[in-house]
């Protein structure tokens, strides 16, 4: 099973923290319900990544402390990301769902964003149905706070010649970037780049993979990287560009992987995950080399985030594995056999956030 479009990674233009918390602990995941009563305490800045059929949320002040908050309607397959004042924001291309208390309360209004994206500078971008971008500089508490920046005869579609069917929204190294494939002929791989907060997009034409189907990018280290997979076969694919997207040259994959399905950048070196248990590692994009997944797990991982020093992955049956350099890596007992779907650390305390349908499981000890 892979991840549903648009995971979004707390610290997306790829400045990381290297120095790890004192005295890491990462087996304690767990699923509980007792009460939070000081979550204004633990989240200073972020809260990332809601998947599934999000009826309600679990938050954690520890491992020991967890509650269940309900949102005032279901969303499915939705997207979700935090703004730089604790604002929580998730939508599923009919409705949004807006928190100003760290995600324990929620109101609900009707919008069309599919994904969802803010900049951690008061920009939130909202990409809506293949075509249309939205955007929203004050609080999105309504329908009214946002603007449609590129609809109608400046939809994307317009702008680029055809339907992006696009699965992953970012603002990396100073710009906006979406990845995803082409409705035209051959369905290529398509990565588009805006630098006026979503008002006009271009295609980055150096990438031109046919029957490619983008998943994911990251930035680190002065490269830009995509991962995805080429649909005859299917096959992995990585590409890489250093000149911020204008040229793109195929990285060499290791072995003979179907898919990946998300890529991070931390500790000097791109992790790439995806099916079959797959995980590769690259200082460059270029030349990847397969890692071992820790006891054997050879399902899917849907997910890859580094952050405080930590790459965290997680995978269908409630796999969550931690490395901290991309290569060695260790299985965590999440307490569940529920896929999760997304994952995100919080840079300023290393507690990671692991999407799974209709709940979020939460970990202190990471």
């Amino acid at each position: 099973m892979s991840r549903p479009a648009s995971l979004i990674p707390w610290d997306s233009n790829g400045t990381n923290s290297t120095q790890p918390p004192g005295g890491y602990q990462t087996d304690g995941w767990t699923l509980g319900d007792a009460a939070v009563s000081a979550y204004d305490n633990y989240m200073k800045s972020h809260f990332c990544d809601w998947l599934g059929h999000l009826r309600d949320y679990t938050i954690s002040l520890a491992l020991s402390s967890w509650a269940e908050v309900a949102t005032s309607g279901a969303i499915a397959h939705a997207s979700g990301d935090f703004d730089h004042e604790q604002n929580a924001l998730v939508c599923d291309g009919t409705n949004c769902h807006y928190s100003v208390d760290g995600g324990q309360t929620w109101t609900s209004y009707g919008y069309s964003n599919d994904i969802v994206a803010h900049d951690r500078a008061g920009v939130w971008l909202g990409y809506i149905g293949a075509n249309d971008v939205a955007k929203a500089t004050a609080a999105p508490t309504s329908a009214g706070a946002w603007s449609l920046v590129a609809t109608g005869a400046t939809s994307i579609n317009t702008q680029i010649g055809y339907v992006c069917v696009c699965d992953d929204l970012k603002h990396l190294n100073g710009a906006w970037w979406l990845v995803g494939y082409g409705s035209t002929t051959g369905n290529p791989g398509v990565v588009l780049k805006s630098v006026d907060d979503g008002a006009t997009w271009a295609r980055e034409t150096g990438y031109n993979t046919s029957s490619s189907r983008l998943k994911g990018i990251s930035y680190g280290g002065g490269v830009l990287v995509v991962v995805g997979y080429i649909t005859t076969g299917p096959t992995g694919e990585a590409a890489y560009s250093t000149d911020n997207g204008v040229t793109w040259t195929a990285g060499s994959v290791a072995g003979s992987p179907t898919q990946f399905n998300a890529v991070d950048y931390g500790a000097g070196v791109f992790v790439a995950v995806g099916e079959g248990g797959e995980i590769q590692y690259s200082s460059n994009g270029a030349t990847w080399a397969q890692a071992t997944a820790d006891a054997g797990y050879s399902s899917g991982f849907n997910d890859v985030r580094f952050e405080f020093g930590v790459f965290v992955a997680v995978g269908d049956g409630g796999e969550v594995q931690t490395s901290f350099d991309g290569i060695t890596w260790k299985r965590r007992a999440s307490s569940t056999t529920d896929d999760l779907l997304s994952v995100a650390i919080d840079p300023a305390n290393g507690q990671a956030i692991a999407g799974k349908t209709g709940k979020v499981q939460i970990s202190l000890d990471v």
